[in-house]
């Protein structure tokens, strides 16, 4: 069998720092990040119903209004709570 002999220098840090995320907050991010995209897709199939309707009531748009400001609120939700386990605080 041959044998391979390599000379080599390798220049590592003495420590690697990596920071930790808990759990708990992986998870609760995820579940509003699921929330989000749900109402993100209601949004968007009510908004391509409005569109393709002749006429369009008020409670449409209330609907769509709703729907659009919960998927920006969960979206915010997610990314302040990966934000905040980050910091620890």
């Amino acid at each position: 069998m041959p044998n391979l002999n390599v000379n080599a220098t390798i220049k590592a840090p003495k420590n690697i720092e990596i920071e930790l995320v808990p759990i708990s907050a992986i998870s609760t991010s995820n579940t509003f990040r699921t929330f989000f995209e749900i109402f993100l897709a209601l949004s968007s199939a009510l908004l391509g119903s409005i569109l393709s309707l002749p006429s369009v009531t008020t409670l449409h748009w209330f609907f769509l209004t709703v729907m659009a400001i919960s998927s920006a609120v969960f979206l915010f939700l997610s990314v302040i709570v990966v934000k905040k386990a980050r910091t620890g605080n």
